[in-house]
């Protein structure tokens, strides 16, 4: 007997995955809690950044956003005349990127900063995540270094914060 594979596996259709992804963000209440609705879709840059603002509890703003993406932390979403097109799968690859960095508004509930990892979780994050670039900036690098529980992580941590020093930043240990 066949059955469809997860929209989240490699034999997914993409046009699928995109629907779960959206699915999960609508379910979260991330678009509701900025004033838009599922008929918004694909969502404006200014709109995907009031989704991560007000949904998620992340600080970040258009200059943000952009910064990331020109850095090479995040990938840009499909573009067409007007500019960005953000699809569900980009706003949980942000939300991934955001995470990564500890980015929270200031005076952010505590319970939020939680609440966006258990959006990932149930998005697929390791697959949505894995599509992205990956590189690496000193911020995310030290973030990791303290969080890390184990003599091992911080070790992998810090050889590639050494890295990163010294790629952009000319410094050499």
């Amino acid at each position: 007997m066949l059955t469809d594979p997860h929209p989240l596996s490699a034999a997914a259709d993409p046009i699928d995955r995109e629907r779960f992804l959206r699915g999960v963000v609508e379910a979260d209440g991330w678009l509701a809690a900025a004033g838009l609705s599922a008929a918004d879709w694909p969502l404006s840059t200014e709109q995907a950044v009031a989704v991560l603002r007000t949904g998620g509890g992340f600080e970040v703003d258009q200059d943000g956003v952009f910064d990331l993406v020109s850095r090479g932390l995040l990938a840009a979403p499909a573009k067409d005349v007007t500019g960005w097109e953000w699809g569900g799968e980009d706003v949980v690859r942000a939300a991934g990127v955001l995470i990564a960095r500890r980015q929270w508004m200031v005076g952010c509930n505590d319970h939020l900063k939680h609440y966006p990892e258990l959006l990932l979780e149930r998005a697929g994050a390791e697959h949505v995540l894995s599509c992205a670039p990956v590189r690496f900036d000193v911020r995310c690098l030290l973030t990791t270094l303290v969080a890390a529980d184990g003599l091992d992580e911080r070790v992998k941590a810090g050889v590639l914060l050494m890295a990163v020093l010294e790629a952009e930043h000319g410094v050499k240990a």
